[in-house]
């Protein structure tokens, strides 16, 4: 018992002194099932009640509705920095914005113009609508304090981003060819906007170019929505102490999950039940009536009840950044074909080297490799409710503090990866041709990759503001590449290595890398999708009791508001040490709960 109490200090404290200093990939609450206030409050004094020669049984049903806030903490804990204090807005800038600032999400990566500017705004929220059933048997008749629970609430959840997007300037300028192909793309062939790119419904179509659209890590404009039996609970107890006054008991508790697994696809894709975890653990129940008037048929009493259970592996999807670079899976990676064409080398120290690998003619998000198969486990989650009730002849009122909390996840990967069997690379703002010196001006694919790109900026292009006309001609050069080499080709296969340029008609030989940098399953960042919880919530049930000669109907309703951890509006976010993200959601609830003792 004493190493229980010091698990709970434990978690608490962490849950108050520990700050967020990263961002998450998902959200994991918990379960609408694991709620030790909706299921103490309202029929305390109709269970565990000292009858020592019947079976005594207790059934309640209890519809609630919950509503989440802070949606500023959840917008946080998915895009940290990117976030200005708690305006819940991004903005999108192509890397020629005149007015570009650090923060800025770089809008080439989404195939947008480099003088696309938009700001998107975000109000995530969570509704929920559930009937909880719940069932206690009490079998004094043939071992006296031993006790049955089952319960499992059928939901009904919403979950909306509430993205909106404010185009500033929708952009004119084509890509110029060599930075995604060999042509140029123009603008009538790059994404609409980048609320059509990063919903999945729209990528730039060119010629000779694989530009795949989202297909994980989705932000919708729709709520997604889902209803489920959100898991089923079963406990088998045993009142080491059951007297009229007071009880203190025990059990065993499994969680059968019936519940939906996280896939990835969406950024703020809908969770019901605990995310198809089986949980086994124990619970503590007991009370005290404090004072009684059996005149006027009125006491007071102190109700606690503490379940702790230990969450196994479940096999989900989730999606990853990659380390040290939060929101890396919405940034661009490059295929690379390890078989080099027209005799692509790099002059280092006056020797031509080939390179590892090379251009694929093929980009994709970051999030359609890093969206992977895992198993992940807790291992514990605690809840526990305090209450003082009070009643007087058939009402009764009860008054709660309530606390979860769930350890960081831990996360295994659970088989092959695409870096394992296919070479990518993270492009950032490099380009990606060089053209042979010759009359026909021959395209070739270089291997030049940017892995210190981050998804506010690339390397080559100015950090903010306007580029002026010399520092775009020197960003196509690629001076801030994987280990820059100038780029030189047989294209003829004569024997004849010739500089490659920039662009058709260019003067300015371009680098390519020597060697590039490809993505392996080091870079994957398993903490950024591993989550903890913790949260504090007060609650409320008013109850009125309706005697009968063979059975006791009861009525009430009741009010909770949990407190997850707030947003930070004073400072900035940024990435740190922190293992994992608290995503305990703020929200409140009320509900009706009703039934008949018998």
């Amino acid at each position: 018992m004493k190493r229980i109490y010091l698990l709970l200090l434990t978690i608490f404290f962490s849950a108050v002194i520990q700050a967020d200093k990263r961002v998450s990939t998902i959200i994991i609450p918990h379960s609408t099932t694991v709620n030790a206030a909706r299921e103490l409050a309202g029929w305390q004094d109709k269970v565990n009640v000292l009858d020592t020669d019947i079976v005594h049984g207790a059934f309640a049903i209890t519809p609630e509705i919950t509503l989440s806030f802070r949606p500023e903490r959840i917008a946080q804990c998915f895009f940290g920095d990117a976030i200005l204090k708690c305006e819940n807005t991004i903005t999108i800038a192509g890397s020629q914005i005149p007015t570009r600032a650090d923060v800025y999400w770089l809008a080439d990566y989404f195939g947008l113009p480099t003088d696309y500017e938009s700001c998107v705004r975000v109000r995530p929220r969570v509704q929920q609508a559930l009937v909880d059933l719940d069932l206690n048997i009490e079998l004094n008749q043939y071992v006296p304090g031993l006790y049955f629970r089952i319960h499992s609430p059928v939901a009904y959840a919403n979950w909306d981003l509430k993205m909106c997007e404010s185009l500033v300037c929708t952009g004119t300028n084509a890509h110029e060819a060599g930075y995604f192909n060999a042509t140029g793309i123009a603008r009538d062939q790059l994404s609409n906007t980048f609320t059509s790119f990063i919903s999945g419904e729209d990528a730039p179509k060119a010629s000779g170019l694989t530009f795949n659209k989202l297909d994980h890590a989705k932000m919708s404009c729709q709520a997604q929505t889902i209803t489920k039996v959100a898991d089923v609970q079963i406990a088998l107890g045993y009142n080491i102490l059951q007297k009229r006054r007071y009880h203190l008991g025990g059990n065993v508790r499994l969680s059968i999950p019936t519940g939906n697994r996280p896939t990835g696809e969406f950024l703020f894709e809908p969770i019901l039940g605990n995310g198809h975890h089986w949980e086994l653990g124990g619970g503590l129940s007991t009370h005290i009536i404090m004072w009684e008037n059996k005149d006027t048929q009125e006491n007071a009493g102190l109700y606690f009840d503490m379940n702790i259970t230990h969450m196994f592996a479940s096999e989900q999807c989730r999606s990853f950044d990659l380390c040290g670079s939060h929101n890396s899976r919405y940034m661009l990676a490059q295929k690379m074909n390890p078989t080099i064409q027209d005799n692509l080398r790099g002059i280092v120290d006056g020797n031509a080297i080939e390179p590892s690998a090379q251009y694929n003619l093929e980009v994709t998000t970051v999030a359609n490799l890093t969206t992977l198969p895992i198993k992940v486990s807790s291992s514990v989650q605690a809840d526990l409710a305090l209450m003082i009730g009070y009643t007087k002849e058939k009402n009764s009122w009860g008054f709660g503090y309530s606390f979860w909390g769930r350890s960081c996840e831990k996360i295994t990967l659970c088989e092959r990866i695409p870096f394992d069997r296919e070479s990518w690379a993270l492009k950032g703002d490099a380009h990606v041709f060089g053209f042979a010196n010759t009359v026909l001006n021959t395209p070739v694919p270089l291997s030049a990759t940017q892995s210190t790109a981050t998804i506010k900026r690339g390397k080559n292009s100015p950090q903010t503001g306007a580029a002026t006309i010399a520092q775009i001609n020197a960003a196509k050069k690629n001076p801030k590449i994987d280990n820059p080499a100038l780029a030189v080709a047989d294209t003829n296969n004569d024997g004849f290595l010739e500089a490659l340029l920039t662009s058709p008609g260019s003067s300015d030989q371009i680098n390519t890398s020597i060697q590039p940098v490809v993505l392996t399953r080091d870079d994957i960042d398993i903490d950024s999708a591993r989550t903890r919880g913790s949260s504090h919530k007060i609650f409320s049930h008013f109850t009125h009791t309706i005697t009968l000669q063979n059975s006791t109907p009861y009525l009430g309703f009741g009010a909770e508001i949990e407190f997850g951890q707030g947003p930070s509006c004073s400072r900035v976010v940024t990435i740190g040490k922190a293992p994992c993200v608290n995503t305990a959601l703020s929200f409140w609830g009320v509900w009706l709960k009703g039934g008949v003792a018998f």
